[in-house]
Parts: C-alpha cells; sequence; structure tokens
C-alpha cells in the first residue's frame, strides 16, 4: 500500500507508486495534501469532467438516433396533382 513517506524520484518509482493504489486512492491522497482553496479547484475540475462525461454520452446518443433516422426508408414524393386528387376524392366522400 502507498507509503506517505515516499515520494517518486524517477520513473520507476512513479511506476510502483501508481500500481500499488486504485486511481482513486491516488486522487484522494494527492487532494488531501492540497491546500482548501486547491481542494475546492480540484473538486470543480471533477465535477466538470462528470458533466463533459454526460455531455459526450448524450452527443453519442443523438448521433446514433441521426444514424438510425438516415437509414429509413424515405417517404415518396408527392406531386401537386396528387394532392389535388385527394382533396378531391375527400371532397367527394363528403
Amino acid at each position: 500500500m502507498f507509503r506517505r513517506s515516499l515520494r517518486p524520484v524517477d520513473d520507476r518509482l512513479c511506476i510502483s507508486y501508481h500500481l500499488s493504489m486504485s486511481t482513486v486512492e491516488l486522487i484522494y491522497e494527492k487532494a488531501k495534501s492540497l491546500p482548501g482553496g486547491l481542494q475546492s479547484e480540484a473538486l470543480g475540475f471533477v465535477e466538470y469532467l462528470s458533466r463533459r462525461s454526460a455531455a459526450n454520452v448524450e452527443a453519442a446518443e443523438w448521433l446514433q438516433l441521426f444514424r438510425d433516422t438516415q437509414t429509413l426508408r424515405a417517404a415518396p414524393s408527392i406531386s401537386d396533382d396528387d394532392i389535388a386528387a385527394e382533396i378531391a376524392a375527400y371532397r367527394s366522400r363528403q
């Protein structure tokens, strides 16, 4: 587990330092050592990342919806004569 006295000084220590802790634990340990104002800023950044992640998911869902609608069969085109014939048929039934 992480020891507070261990300070990474080269790449080998950085690797063992990171491998012995989860990312959440690393974030927690580093955030604990920050002054209060920087802790608030770090929290704001984490919240920003959460919002950005949610926005990316929503954007992907919209993109999939657009792709799905592009694969739908197009409605046949209707000419003015077709419209006039529909109106005439409707009026004749009344």
